[in-house]
């Protein structure tokens, strides 16, 4: 095979010429469930460079266990990093991916015969960048061919540009590589959706640095330009619902460039927890999205109530049909947790978990307009007299709660039954939005705390008798978190509740709910768990987490169609293959 723009000079001298080194340069940060492909398809390099910025979760040891040279290092910018990485390889000839990118055969097998020959006619060259989103690759679009210039000699090239928008500027023009470079850019569409918010955010900076205002057109016009170049001049539309969703993020990606660079230009800021007073200071942006969540909410409380639930759980089946990744990892779930069930009894099982979910949001969107008395009518409190024994012991509760159920709505229901609760409530980023949402959980008495100093306040609560809600059935982070068993393998569990419980002495009360029939619930408080304290901290946490995690499984064994099996739990399990999800 010979490169497009190589002359047949070049390509006559080949055999005689001298072969290149080659270094491979790969910037990182958490980057542990893709950055073993990326270096895989770098294995023909003479060398791997790869510049960690303090990943938090196992990216260095992959990095390391694959031969890579790895050096940490403070993240400056992507600009300054790359650079950085291409100064740190021991050959001027380098080849740079990001940790989403992999080397295809094709493009290895013409990259070694150009290496042969020394790298001849050229200081760097492009090469195409096929995209997947969503599980298929893209052809249409701004995604493609996209063409990428990543091999070069650094002596005559290197990164400019503005973060997070890097490129390669060389001395002369490149040559062209027929084959492509594969680009798995998102993990799912709320990586895709915190992508456009991180870089959204950098592009709006550099603006406002650069003296650039933004106008009405740019927020009205522009956005839609770009979703109409996308979706229909360069025929995205030909990909399918992916080209649409791809179009509508491409142009909402530019609506909130300069919706987030006129509030720079006013000096706008977003708080961290929600406001206590009127709306007076808050931006554009949060206005649109606390209009377009009051407006959802007010839908969902004006419909009938049986309409609102058709339309949920056919909205439910619809985006589970379309294989979302979220509809995959429920199904690889569950295929760990109930491998003595059939696939399509699996499917089944999933796919009624999110018409739940759907009904759990109509049921909490709808729970405004009921009175407390309504509101008590729905809901069945089962075992009262164990929360009571609990507390009579002095030391609070811990209310160990899975994601079953409403299990939000359950918590309201339990406050209008007298029972004192805190509730720990992480503010969402639109601060508006966040104090309705903070005010509807307070709405019965229940005490809601924010995440800041949550060790203290849930102490606190315990001192005063009260049940401390803490949910522990979903993955933790692997530097925070303990493996114990839960459905057979080995599960990344937090071990707060444990800890708390042995250093506070408050018992734990596992607590869960269910759907008993539309729009009514039963509540179950189980008999709480005692702390057995044997002097080893560390074996009690890991038995008591280990306990903990029996229960919550005995739960969602029961009623397995009521869990939220979309979350990834069993990431970083060592029972498992390590690509899991993907």
């Amino acid at each position: 095979m010979v490169v497009a723009e190589a002359s047949r000079s070049a390509t006559a001298d080949l055999a005689a010429a001298k072969p290149a080194r080659l270094s491979a340069c790969v910037i990182t940060h958490n980057e542990e469930d893709r950055i073993a492909d990326c270096l895989d398809s770098l294995a023909f390099c003479d060398e791997i460079v790869v510049v960690d910025s303090h990943s938090t979760d196992r990216t260095r040891e992959i990095a390391a266990a694959r031969r890579a040279r790895v050096i940490e290092r403070d993240w400056p910018g992507h600009v300054v990093q790359k650079n950085f990485a291409v100064a740190s390889a021991a050959h001027d000839w380098v080849l740079c991916l990001d940790a989403d990118e992999r080397v295809s055969p094709d493009l290895q097998q013409e990259i070694e015969e150009l290496r042969k020959a020394g790298f001849p006619g050229r200081p760097g060259w492009r090469m195409p960048r096929s995209s997947s989103y969503l599980g298929r690759f893209i052809r249409h679009g701004s995604w493609h061919p996209d063409r990428q210039l990543r091999l070069f000699d650094r002596r005559r090239g290197r990164f400019a540009g503005r973060d997070p928008h890097d490129k390669v500027e060389l001395d002369t023009s490149a040559g062209r590589l027929r084959a492509s470079i594969l680009h798995h850019p998102y993990r799912d569409i709320d990586d895709h959706i915190a992508t456009i918010q991180r870089y959204t955010t950098l592009s709006a900076a550099d603006l406002h640095e650069r003296g650039r205002r933004a106008n009405a057109i740019d927020l009205t016009l522009r956005p839609a330009w770009r979703f109409a170049r996308f979706y229909v001049i360069e025929l995205g539309f030909l990909d399918g619902w992916r080209g649409l969703l791809l179009a509508s993020f491409a142009g909402f990606y530019v609506f909130l460039k300069y919706a987030k660079l006129w509030m720079l230009t006013r000096e706008a800021t977003l708080p961290t927890e929600p406001p206590s007073g009127g709306d007076t200071r808050a931006s554009l942006v949060e206005r649109l999205v606390h209009s377009g969540y009051r407006a959802g909410m007010g839908s969902l409380r004006a419909l009938p109530e049986s309409l609102a639930y058709r339309l949920g759980a056919a909205g439910a089946r619809g985006l589970f049909d379309l294989r979302v990744p979220r509809a995959r990892v429920s199904e690889t779930n569950l295929g760990i947790a109930l491998p003595e069930t059939t696939a399509a009894e699996r499917r089944h099982i999933a796919r009624e978990s999110w018409v739940h979910l759907a009904w759990s949001a109509i049921d909490v969107a709808r729970a405004s307009r009921l009175s407390d008395d309504e509101l008590r009518e729905r809901f069945d409190l089962v075992g009262r007299k164990h929360f009571d024994a609990a507390v009579a012991l002095g030391r609070g509760v811990l209310v160990l709660a899975p994601h079953l159920g409403n299990f939000q709505l359950a918590l309201i229901a339990m406050a209008l039954e007298g029972v004192p609760l805190t509730v720990v409530a992480r503010p969402l980023a639109n601060r508006l939005v966040s104090r309705d949402v903070f005010a509807d959980r307070a709405r019965t008495g229940a005490e809601v705390v924010g995440h800041r100093g949550v060790a203290s306040e849930l102490l606190r609560g315990l001192r005063n008798g009260r049940g401390v809600v803490v949910v522990n059935d979903q993955y933790a982070r692997v530097s925070k978190g303990i493996l114990v068993p839960f459905f057979g393998v080995r599960a990344s569990t937090s071990p707060g509740p444990a800890t708390l419980s042995l250093r506070s002495g408050a018992p734990v009360m596992p607590f869960y709910t269910v759907r008993t029939a539309q729009g009514h619930h039963r509540a179950v408080c189980l008999p709480a768990i005692a702390p057995e304290p044997s002097g080893d901290r560390r074996a009690d946490i890991e038995r008591a987490t280990a306990k903990y995690n029996a229960i919550l499984e005995e739960l969602i064994r029961a009623h397995p169609e009521q869990w939220i099996w979309g979350h990834r739990r069993f990431r970083n399990s060592p029972d498992l293959p390590d690509a899991l999800y993907g």
